[in-house]
């Protein structure tokens, strides 16, 4: 009797711990399961999550629409071909603001065609009032602003007039800055930043203004005294004509970006990005204390003659 209740005991203790072990394998495969489901779900809510924001942000981009954004944005696609209908120049004139007339403010705008002909050519009323004319450079008067154009409506015209065109100018970053919008680079051609230009001049380490490049490639004088926009635009159109063809086979070699590589853009005289160096407050106020000191004395000369 004693063997048999062993014989039971045994076989009893078998059937517990075989029932265990279907309860923690059971066990495990419930916490698998609500594992994966956690994950689903962790998912399916971040899903949920992110959907609202990628629709908002396609909504602001205008994305789910059938025009592609480039249409709607319009930007051009492809770069067009370089001819005589589709480039233009232009040349800006600016004014002191702030203290002591360091910022620059747009005060004239001047564009001209391949052939010279002047596009447009206003004066411009800023924002702010002006502490320096800058006439010595600017070319620009009190009286020049009176019957001045307000700035956005003169910003919405040279748009209009630049959108899918080849724009040559001269340190022409300045330019579209005053105007506050920005021009393709591939439609962009500047003649302070032309390998080509650059190596032909004196120092090639700096900056070359439009006056040295006229002097050196066109033989011709400019900015005596001072500055015209329409001269300027005309002599940087000039520029471009001169060395086409060199300028363009470049690019297609190097990359329109090549140019601005290791270029330092800005005023080398007092190291602004604000401004040019023929705009350079620093230079103008020395330049008007030295004609008014040639002024006092030439008259104390008549004086004692």
């Amino acid at each position: 009797m004693s063997l048999e209740n062993a014989k039971v005991e045994e076989i009893s203790l078998v059937i517990h711990k075989a029932k265990q072990k279907a309860i923690s394998d059971t066990k495990e495969q419930n916490d698998v399961v609500s594992d994966v489901n956690r994950i689903g779900d962790n998912a399916k809510r971040k899903k949920r999550r992110r959907q609202p924001r990628i629709i908002s942000i396609a909504n602001q981009q205008n994305i789910l629409t059938a025009t592609p954004i480039v249409n709607q944005q319009n930007i051009l696609t492809t770069t067009p071909i370089v001819n005589q209908q589709n480039v233009l120049a232009i040349d800006c004139e600016m004014v002191g603001i702030g203290i002591n007339g360091r910022k620059s403010a747009l005060a004239r705008v001047s564009i001209v065609d391949f052939e010279g002909n002047v596009v447009m050519d206003t004066f411009v009323k800023p924002d702010q009032v002006v502490t320096d004319y800058r006439t010595f450079v600017s070319g620009v008067t009190k009286e020049s602003l009176v019957d001045a154009r307000d700035f956005k409506s003169v910003q919405n015209e040279v748009k209009d007039i630049l959108y899918g065109k080849f724009v040559i100018g001269h340190s022409v970053f300045f330019d579209f800055q005053a105007l506050k919008f920005t021009h393709p680079r591939r439609l962009t051609r500047d003649t302070s930043l032309y390998e080509g230009f650059i190596n032909r001049c004196p120092l090639p380490h700096r900056t070359p203004s439009l006056k040295l490049l006229a002097a050196i490639i066109l033989n011709e004088r400019i900015q005596d005294g001072e500055h015209d926009s329409i001269e300027d635009a005309k002599t940087a159109m000039k520029l471009y004509r001169n060395v086409q063809q060199e300028w363009e086979e470049w690019i297609n070699v190097h990359g329109v970006n090549a140019a601005y590589k290791n270029r330092r853009i800005g005023c080398f005289r007092c190291g602004s990005l604000e401004h040019v160096v023929k705009e350079c407050p620093v230079i103008v106020r020395q330049q008007q204390k030295k004609s008014s000191k040639e002024k006092i004395a030439r008259l104390v000369k008549s004086v004692c003659i």
